[in-house]
């Protein structure tokens, strides 16, 4: 999945094989994960690139960016809570879904939607301050929008 890394520009504060390897082990945690079945294969069909052009991470459901400077300042188990999240994205078709919403607001109404299971799933949040709202649990995208 990490392939041939395109990078705009090289940083020579970041470490990018580093980066490189510890993103293997990250994406290695989807396959035991509980839907590894399901995520696992989703997961090696999107491209990735690491970037400094998005503050955190994100996805349009072909390739997933994530910044390195944010991804080395959360712990290792909060990077698997954030590419799970990401991958749930692409897996419930939130770019499809979204239709003519307004994409901030549908983006929010889907993290909450995503964020709320993976917090009934037992992921942590640590070093991360997601959108959550339990009184939304079980609600689509659709309904929380």
């Amino acid at each position: 999945m990490t392939g041939p890394n395109i990078r705009p520009v090289i940083y020579n504060d970041i470490d990018y094989d580093a980066l490189d390897r510890d993103f293997d082990r990250v994406k290695a945690k989807v396959f035991i994960g509980n839907n590894a079945a399901f995520l696992g294969p989703l997961m090696c069909g999107l491209n990735f690139h690491w970037s400094m052009n998005v503050p955190t991470a994100c996805t349009n459901g072909i390739t997933l960016q994530w910044n390195p400077k944010f991804y080395w300042s959360i712990p290792f188990e909060t990077r698997i809570t954030i590419l799970v999240h990401e991958l749930w994205h692409v897996a419930l078709l939130h770019m499809v879904r979204r239709g003519s919403r307004l994409p901030g607001p549908w983006n929010i109404a889907c993290d909450i939607c995503i964020n709320n299971m993976l917090v009934q799933d037992g992921y942590t949040w640590h070093g991360f301050r997601p959108y959550i709202d339990r009184s939304m649990d079980n609600l689509s995208a659709e309904e929380i929008y």
